[in-house]
C-alpha cells in the first residue's frame, strides 16, 4: 500500500483493517480498485487513497466509497464503525494537540449559532470577527469570583457596544479563556452559565461569499 502523508501516519485503523481483508483475498489496492471499476480503475485508486489518507476528514460510514469498499471486500458494520471511531478520536487528537502548542491566551471568544457567517470573504478568519483580547483589569485577577464578576461585567459591555462585529441575535454565548483548558462560558448579557475545563475546539477557518 502506499505510503501516506507523515503527519496523517497515526489515524491508520480503517488503512489496517482495509489491509488485512486485502490480505485474506490476496490483493493489492490496485485488484480492489479493478473489481470496484473494471472500466476506470485508476480513477477509483485515487479515490480509495484519498479516502485513506483522511484528506476532508470525511471519516463517515456514509461516505459512498467507504461504503464500496466494505461491501466489496465485505468488511461488516462492527469493525468498520471501530475503526473509524478510533481514527476520529486520534484526529480529534492531533487537533486539540496542535491547538495547544498554538494556543496564546488569555482571550475572549464569541460564540455564534451554527450557521452564521461574514458576509464578505476575509482572508483572516473569524478571529477579527469573534475573538476579543482581555483587558488588563481581568488578565491580573485570581480569584474565581473576581474572574466571573468582571469578565461578566466586560461582556455584557461588549455586547451593547458599536464594537461587537456580530450581529447581536446571531450571538449565543461568550467564553473566556483563561487558559488552553480552562474556560468560563457567560450569556451575551453577562450572566455565568458554566466553567468550561478540558479541550476547547477553536474554529480555524470561516469564510461565505455572497
Amino acid at each position: 500500500m502506499r505510503r501516506t502523508n507523515p503527519q496523517k501516519q497515526d489515524m491508520k485503523a480503517l488503512t489496517q483493517l482495509v489491509e488485512r481483508h486485502l490480505s485474506q483475498k490476496g490483493w493489492k489496492l490496485k485488484e480492489l480498485a479493478v473489481a470496484i471499476n473494471p472500466h476506470n480503475p485508476n480513477k477509483t485508486l485515487r479515490k480509495i487513497l484519498k479516502v485513506l489518507e483522511r484528506e476532508g476528514f470525511d471519516l463517515d460510514r456514509r461516505n459512498c466509497m467507504i461504503q464500496t469498499v466494505a461491501r466489496t471486500l465485505h468488511i461488516s458494520d462492527a469493525p468498520l464503525d471501530a475503526a473509524l471511531e478510533e481514527d476520529r478520536q486520534e484526529l480529534w487528537r492531533q487537533i486539540g494537540e496542535a491547538q495547544r502548542r498554538s494556543f496564546k491566551g488569555p482571550y475572549i471568544w464569541i460564540e455564534v449559532t451554527p450557521d452564521w457567517h461574514p458576509c464578505l470573504v476575509s482572508i483572516t478568519g473569524p478571529n477579527i470577527y469573534r475573538k476579543l483580547s482581555v483587558p488588563a483589569s481581568l488578565d491580573v485577577l485570581k480569584d474565581e469570583k473576581d474572574i466571573i464578576r468582571v469578565a461578566g461585567e466586560f461582556i455584557a459591555e461588549h455586547f451593547r457596544s458599536g464594537d461587537l462585529r456580530v450581529p447581536q441575535q446571531q450571538v449565543t454565548h461568550y467564553l473566556y479563556r483563561k487558559e488552553f483548558e480552562l474556560g468560563y462560558r457567560f450569556t451575551p448579557d453577562g450572566k455565568f452559565v458554566e466553567k468550561e475545563i478540558g479541550i476547547y475546539f477553536a474554529p480555524v477557518w470561516g469564510v461565505r461569499i455572497r
